[in-house]
């Protein structure tokens, strides 16, 4: 009989840690989904694709953005170094500009931003 009683017990605290998880998993994905590409994309024709070409790597203005999350560190034209691009970088680049390129932060909103990088990634 007493079996019985903790095998009830042990499967109630398996069935309550795997809806747990489960759980945990549906907000990891929210916040690995912060930003719609598909609005990104429409952000990126209207301010970005005219220094930056999104399926390669060749340079307009600026860099080809094609793979920009997977690049290795290299040297900038300037000389100055990048090491591997991360989502902060890149924000920072967008919103205050570099010698180059104009700063767009006044003109994007954080969910502007948000689906810019969104859109980015899948490059």
């Amino acid at each position: 009989m007493n079996l019985w009683k903790w095998s009830g017990v042990l499967i109630g605290v398996f069935v309550i840690s795997l809806i747990a998880g489960v759980a945990g998993l549906r907000e990891l994905k929210k916040l690995e989904a912060k930003g719609d590409p598909a609005r990104g994309r429409e952000i990126f024709l209207d301010h970005c694709q005219l220094c930056h070409d999104a399926s390669t790597n060749q340079a307009r203005m600026g860099p080809g953005l094609k793979g920009l999350f997977q690049m290795p560190p290299h040297k900038m034209s300037d000389g100055t170094e990048h090491t591997v691009h991360t989502e902060a970088m890149i924000r920072e680049q967008i919103v205050k500009g570099s010698r180059s390129m104009p700063p767009w932060g006044s003109n994007l909103s954080e969910k502007d931003l948000d689906n810019l990088m969104a859109y980015l990634k899948t490059l």
